[in-house]
């Protein structure tokens, strides 16, 4: 009986920390082959210091959407950021707490995120 309950124990401990780690951390925005680079700004500027980049494989041409888990209730807002313009992303929910956009052509891979009143930089650098 004793090693049922210290089993439950474990299970909501478990899943407590989960749910814990998935609210510091998102929003998680990634491709096929990892996570993006995410930093949250007070406003959009175009000077910016993201520091360390994740780097993808430049010659991968299967990566064409980004996807990402998201709680909350708040309107997802996707701008492409091109050297001198800004791009509507249209993005689709397709799942609960997912969404889903496709990398434009002639993406430089940087992605304005607007979460309600809250603002990120997306991004991932190819080598």
């Amino acid at each position: 009986m004793k090693k049922k309950s210290r089993r439950y124990v474990y299970i909501i401990a478990g899943v407590a920390a989960l749910i814990a780690l998935l609210l510091w951390v998102y929003p998680i925005a990634f491709i096929k082959t990892g996570i993006l680079t995410k930093e949250k700004v007070d406003q959009y500027e175009k000077q910016y210091d993201l520091g360390a980049a994740r780097k993808f494989d430049a010659n991968d041409k299967s990566i064409k959407n980004v996807y990402m888990f998201y709680i909350g209730n708040e309107a997802v807002e996707v701008q492409d950021e091109t050297v001198d313009s800004l791009i509507d992303v249209n993005v689709r929910k397709v799942a609960p707490f997912l969404y889903r956009w496709n990398i434009p052509e002639g993406n430089w891979g940087i992605f304005r995120v607007t979460l309600g009143n809250d603002k990120y930089y997306c991004l991932y650098i190819t080598n």
